[in-house]
């Protein structure tokens, strides 16, 4: 294992890193889109059709924008944590991003139903997003050391 402060940023794998966020902004725009669950992630969060036709009269480039740095912002951080590890091959990488799942995502998204009254549908359908992005990111990254 490498301290975090002997990482040389230099060593990162910048064109893995963005082929990363890059696959799993796809993904998630897949995910949330009609064609999957956007339909079903719009009614668990109370949205109607005028909702998102209002959303999108407004202007959503900002809205994408943010997400990618956000994916962009997520994919680093992993990288960082596989450059600390011990990594050999894909299986490394859905191991870590199940663990980085299990600690963040899903603890963070069982707050917003406890707290923000959001239903255990919504939990699930937003958690396991979180799981298969980390699992794209890990398996991407650790790939390509």
């Amino acid at each position: 294992m490498i301290p975090f402060t002997q990482i040389a940023f230099s060593s990162i794998n910048w064109l893995a890193i963005l082929a990363a966020t890059l696959a799993a902004y796809v993904f998630g725009a897949l995910w949330y889109s009609p064609l999957l669950f956007g339909k079903l992630w719009m009614k668990l969060n109370g949205l109607t059709k005028a909702d998102a036709e209002k959303a999108k009269a407004k202007g959503m480039a900002v809205s994408y924008l943010l997400q990618f740095v956000a994916t962009l912002v997520t994919s680093f951080v992993f990288a960082m944590i596989l450059e600390m590890n011990v990594v050999e091959g894909a299986v490394s990488g859905l191991i870590i991003g199940f663990y980085l799942w299990l600690g963040f995502v899903a603890t963070s998204s069982v707050g917003a139903v406890l707290w923000d009254k959001k239903s255990w549908s919504w939990f699930w359908l937003c958690s396991l997003n979180g799981l298969l992005t980390l699992w794209i990111i890990g398996a991407i990254l650790a790939l390509w050391q």
